[in-house]
């Protein structure tokens, strides 16, 4: 599903000098999430500043005491150092002779932020070998194109199963920013928003098979078969055949969910919801599965439900 990213460079020659001064402009020119304030603030991320002063609190504390911030400077069992709020934790601070400002947050840094600094380390370096020489006008000058970016990084960590907090690696934001400066202002920096962008993009093609299986000119045939993991869950997966509006023959997995056992009741009550969901319980042709007795109950009891709820007469014998 991932579309080609259309990066379009201009041709460049090489330049006699490279001024550094530029360089650490550019590199300094996009804005991180963490400089927008849209990152949350966690104790493991200590994004805020006023985190340098506080402690990590266990976490029957956090439940006995319905507090977020634990001054360090205090014992843990003294309950003026518990505060629910950076404001309260601001005004208990001057108590220790501590004048906290927000402005301090702008000194905070980030992952894009570590990754950036180390890039521009790099490039001095490079810079000192003479070895950068029109690498500054390439970069600069290609253009982002931001969907591409988002489906091309979401494919990588899919397809390869990476961890959603590589976008958190300083590493990976430095190989970004040496591919183009304009990447990172579109990379996130905390997992959560991989896992907010892969169930927004699971809910919209879901939508998009949905739009495809009801406007099929055929009826949907459906295939089914359970599986063992490696877990020992028991999965149930249910394929749907048929010819699109297109008149092209389409052969879809469409659901892969758990069953409590390989029984025809157990399976009836795994498929019904996914044909429901997808609007397709009318559309239903014939169904296939192994010999099992189980398929024999599945098949009555999806013959008995089509006739009861929608008046159809689904043959379940063949």
């Amino acid at each position: 599903m991932a579309s080609t990213s259309e990066i379009h460079s201009e041709n460049f020659e090489d330049n006699n000098s490279f001024e550094v001064d530029t360089l650490s402009a550019h590199l300094s020119g996009v804005e991180t999430e963490a400089d927008a304030g849209s990152i949350p603030t966690t104790d493991s991320r200590q994004v805020s500043s006023i985190h340098k002063h506080t402690r990590t609190a266990t976490k029957e504390e956090k439940v006995h005491t319905k507090k977020r911030y634990f001054c360090k400077y205090c014992p843990p069992q003294d309950p003026k150092g518990h505060h629910s709020s950076t404001v309260g934790l601001q005004g208990h601070l001057r108590k220790h002779d501590i004048e906290w400002n927000p402005a301090e947050n702008q000194e905070r840094t980030t992952a894009k932020d570590q990754g950036e600094r180390s890039l521009s380390e790099l490039y001095q370096k490079l810079l000192a070998r003479g070895e950068v020489q029109g690498l500054e006008g390439e970069v600069l000058k290609r253009t982002v194109h931001r969907n591409t970016i988002k489906q091309a990084l979401l494919d990588l960590i899919i397809v390869r199963q990476l961890p959603f907090s590589c976008v958190e690696w300083p590493e990976f934001h430095a190989f970004v920013k040496a591919l183009n400066r304009e990447a990172p202002s579109i990379i996130p920096v905390h997992h959560s928003t991989i896992t907010a962008w892969i169930l927004e993009h699971y809910t919209e093609s879901q939508d998009i098979v949905r739009k495809v299986l009801q406007s099929a000119k055929t009826n949907i045939h459906l295939a089914v078969d359970i599986w063992t993991s490696p877990s020992h869950a028991l999965l149930l997966g249910i394929c749907a055949s048929f010819v699109d509006i297109q008149d092209e023959y389409q052969n879809l997995l469409i659901a892969l969910c758990t069953v409590s056992s390989q029984s025809g009741v157990d399976q009836w009550e795994a498929l019904r919801p996914a044909l429901i969901e997808y609007g397709i319980e009318t559309k239903i042709g014939a169904l296939v599965g192994d010999n099992a007795g189980s398929n024999d109950v599945l098949c009555r009891t999806i013959g008995q439900w089509l006739s009861l709820e929608y008046k159809i007469n689904w043959i379940a014998t063949h």
